[in-house]
C-alpha cells in the first residue's frame, strides 16, 4: 500500500511540475496550448465535478436510506416471527405441563388425616377470632 501512495505522489509531483512550465513556457512566447480545447475541457470538468460533488452523494444517500429502511423492516419481520415462536413454543410446554402434572381426581370416602383435620380447626378458630375483633 505504501508503494501505491509512493508511486502516486511521485506522479502529482511531475504532473504540477509539468502544468508549471508549461504556464512558464506560455508567459514567455505569448503562445497558448490547445486554445480551442479549453472551454469544452473546461465544461467537461464542471459536469464531472457536479456529478461527483452532488448528483452521486445524493444517490448514495438515497440508497442508503433505502436499504436501512429495508433492514428496518427485515428486523421487524425477524423478532416478530421469533416472539410468535416462543408465543407457540411457550404454549405446547404448557399444554405438556398441565396434562403430565394433572392429578387424577381419585374419590377417596375415607377420613382427612389427623393433620389436616388439625389445620381446619386452627382456620376456624381463626376465622371466629376475627370476627369477633372490632372493625376499625
Amino acid at each position: 500500500m505504501a508503494i501505491f501512495f509512493t508511486i502516486v505522489l511521485a506522479l502529482s509531483i511531475v504532473g504540477m511540475v509539468s502544468l508549471l512550465g508549461v504556464k512558464q513556457w506560455e508567459l514567455q512566447t505569448n503562445n497558448l496550448l490547445w486554445v480551442r480545447m479549453r472551454p469544452r475541457v473546461g465544461d467537461f470538468f464542471h459536469t464531472f465535478l457536479f456529478w461527483v460533488e452532488r448528483v452521486l452523494p445524493a444517490l448514495a444517500h438515497a440508497w442508503a436510506r433505502r436499504a436501512i429502511a429495508a433492514a428496518n423492516a427485515w428486523v421487524h419481520r425477524t423478532v416478530a416471527q421469533g416472539v410468535l415462536f416462543a408465543e407457540h413454543w411457550l404454549e405446547r410446554v404448557l399444554h405438556t405441563l398441565r396434562h403430565t402434572t394433572d392429578a387424577k381426581r381419585v374419590e377417596s370416602r375415607g377420613v382427612a388425616s389427623v393433620f389436616l383435620q388439625e389445620v381446619a380447626e386452627h382456620k376456624k378458630k381463626l376465622i371466629r377470632r376475627s370476627k369477633k375483633l372490632p372493625k376499625e
